[in-house]
């Protein structure tokens, strides 16, 4: 099985971390360094001062939701979130929400209409 590999630079390692271990359980971390594994799939979030991130001519995250990371998950939005678009009905028949890290990146979450309840109850 190929492991994918995702790499992304974050202002504040303890911020992101925070966010992170919210959303997809307890990370690695090392002194510049999160990692975390979600069905074969490698994050990792390295701190860069705003120097090295202009320095490496790094971009902002792509504004549009669609463009980022989709989750089944069933907890509460992480610490930090920022709400693109709350729970709503998908047109699959199950819910979603669409968020940001504390850095811009975006996530789409979706919950199971049959094994859920109504998360705007619950967020």
């Amino acid at each position: 099985m190929t492991k994918l590999n995702y790499f992304a630079a974050v202002a504040d390692l303890e911020r992101s971390q925070i966010f992170y271990d919210a959303l997809l359980g307890p990370g690695e971390r090392t002194q510049h360094r999160l990692r975390y594994l979600i069905h074969g799939l490698e994050l990792h979030f390295y701190q860069l001062s705003p120097e090295q991130h202009r320095d490496f001519h790094l971009a902002a995250p792509p504004p549009q939701p669609s463009q980022g990371f989709s989750l089944l998950y069933d907890g509460p939005m992480p610490p930090g979130s920022r709400i693109i678009l709350d729970w709503s009905h998908a047109p699959w028949g199950g819910w979603m929400a669409h968020i940001e890290d504390p850095d811009g990146y975006r996530w789409e979450l979706r919950r199971a209409s049959a094994s859920s309840t109504d998360p705007c109850q619950t967020s």
